[in-house]
């Protein structure tokens, strides 16, 4: 089953956000939709990440050219490595992020003063309530 987890995130002063989910996830992220508003929208050097609030895995690490229009980012592995230490590179093998039993945190860095955005997680599996 797919289901949609919703984070309204507004920046502070400092272009900064923090956030922890109350509720915990049981199976795999597939993707992020950002919902960007028609204006304060987060500025483009921004840097956002999404870590298990536990053991710190993280799920995706964005950075670059933050996107100012609604956009989709599809949460995969990076390289997974052979044990004879080589990264298999083709896009066949990188996999959804695992996520059990775990909160989520989401922070955004240079995100501009007071700038805001919304972001639609889905997973496939269980949200559970706080």
């Amino acid at each position: 089953m797919l289901t949609r987890y919703e984070i309204a995130a507004t920046t502070n002063g400092s272009g900064a956000f923090t956030t922890t989910t109350d509720e915990t996830f049981d199976g795999f992220v597939v993707a992020i939709y950002y919902d960007a508003p028609a204006s304060n929208e987060i500025a483009t050097g921004a840097t956002m990440t999404l870590t298990c609030a536990e053991s710190g895995l993280k799920v995706l690490n964005y950075s670059g050219s933050f996107p100012t229009a609604d956009a989709e980012l599809y949460v995969r592995s990076p390289n997974p490595v052979t044990n004879a230490g080589a990264a298999i590179t083709n896009d066949a093998a990188k996999q959804w992020i695992p996520v059990a039993n775990e909160k989520l945190t989401m922070t955004i860095a240079s995100g501009g003063d007071t700038k805001s955005g919304t972001f639609n997680i889905v997973i496939l599996g269980n949200v559970r309530p706080a």
